[in-house]
């Protein structure tokens, strides 16, 4: 999705709240973003990073919503004021759209042998 407050692209998703896990801020972001009710899959990449000031230290997780068909792509609606567009891009691709960590996380996640999950350091795979 390409957010209207920044140049590079992001992966559907975004920051938990209160008292919310990172499995449901997924879900709830899913929906606000792009107006479909997904459920999570199952967790793809757990991903640490060092404070970059301004921004703190964070975890960045990925996880997988499972596969649209042509109606849930249909029904994609996207908030006007925070995305203003998305795309469906090749695997090779998209890590070069995103930021520098979240890309690393989403090229970690698109090399997965089914049913494998991964823990990145920094960028670093373990």
């Amino acid at each position: 999705v390409k957010p209207t407050y920044r140049e590079l692209w992001g992966i559907p998703g975004g920051g938990v709240e209160a008292d919310e896990s990172p499995k449901a801020g997924c879900e709830r972001e899913i929906t606000e973003e792009l107006g479909l009710v997904r459920p999570v899959v199952r967790l793809l990449v757990v991903g640490w990073k060092s404070a970059e000031p301004p921004q703190n230290e964070a975890l960045l997780f990925v996880f997988d919503g499972g596969l649209l068909d042509d109606t849930d792509i249909a029904a994609i609606r996207l908030p006007p004021d925070e995305l203003s567009t998305f795309a469906f891009v090749d695997a090779a691709e998209a890590p070069a759209l995103l930021p520098v960590r979240t890309g690393r996380c989403v090229a970690a996640a698109l090399r997965l042998p089914p049913g494998a999950s991964a823990y990145m350091d920094d960028g670093a795979v373990f």
